[in-house]
């Protein structure tokens, strides 16, 4: 495979367009332009021109396009050229926006990196474990029943198990977690390009991934500083509805940390673009 194609499975198409529209001054003006004289040119074909061949020669050979006619083909075919110009944006992006590597970004820094990686989806998994009540899936019993392998420590072990899914789906608040050595970042499954069967089979790959996104945080305490700044919280006689507001931030970052997904020193990441070389 060329060593200049992109695996992209991810793409945050509102910060792409946010960040080339100010480090690249009229981008999206030439767009506009280059639409508006696509749309020109269409409308004169419309008129007089002949399909002979290539896309139109699909649907009706030889046949006078009109505007409805060329209406259809952008529907047809809008959402496959829309992925081609996103694409080559990437590209614009990576060159433009001079990314930094993660061990000298800072805060609001562009940075760029790539590593073995681990994909979180507590949605997914809550929704595979959990049943009625937010009880465990008693598919799952079943199942290990079938197979000879339920006993009171493996139903405890399964009954942890969702339970932290179901809390740490509630923490991340339906995003998967993407974690690698020294980042984390919270992903928008709707910006993903596969879906969360695929996304499952990636726990398998051996290949590293790259991610370009924004610097948005540094975690600089680790639990123990955490468990006091919040006990800290609690007992504070003024009672200041601004502390209150970090219980959350904070209790998210403690249970992260305890459990091991991320560490002192690492980087919360807003991704822009996930992809394999």
């Amino acid at each position: 495979m060329s060593k200049d194609y992109k695996e992209i499975i991810y793409l945050n198409k509102t910060e792409l367009n946010s960040a080339l529209s100010q480090l690249n001054q009229g981008l999206l003006e030439s767009l506009v332009k280059i639409k508006n004289n696509s749309r020109s040119t269409s409308s004169e074909a419309g008129k007089s021109a002949k399909l002979g061949g290539g896309l139109g020669g699909i649907f009706n050979l030889n046949a006078s396009t009109s505007d409805k006619d060329n209406e259809t083909l952008d529907e047809l075919f809008g959402e496959e050229k829309n992925i081609v110009l996103n694409d080559f944006k990437l590209i614009a992006l990576l060159k433009d926006a001079h990314p930094k590597s993660l061990d000298i970004a800072k805060e609001g820094d562009f940075v760029q990196t790539s590593g073995k990686f681990n994909i979180s989806d507590f949605n997914f998994s809550e929704s595979v474990l959990s049943g009625k009540n937010n009880s465990l899936n008693p598919k799952i019993k079943n199942f290990m029943k079938d197979i000879d392998a339920w006993d009171k420590n493996t139903e405890t072990s399964f009954k942890q198990v969702n339970h932290y899914m179901q809390y740490a789906n509630s923490l991340a608040q339906g995003n998967i977690v993407l974690s690698m050595n020294g980042l984390i970042s919270f992903v928008n499954r709707e910006n993903f390009r596969i879906n969360s069967g695929e996304l499952q089979a990636l726990s398998y790959t051996d290949r590293s991934i790259n991610i370009l996104g924004t610097v948005e945080a540094i975690i600089k305490k680790d639990s123990r500083e955490l468990d006091e700044e919040m006990g800290n919280i609690f007992y504070d006689d003024k009672g200041s509805l601004v502390n209150f507001g970090k219980i959350i931030p904070i209790l998210t970052e403690f249970s992260f940390l305890t459990t091991g997904l991320i560490e002192k020193g690492d980087k919360f990441i807003r991704p822009i673009a996930l992809y394999f070389d």
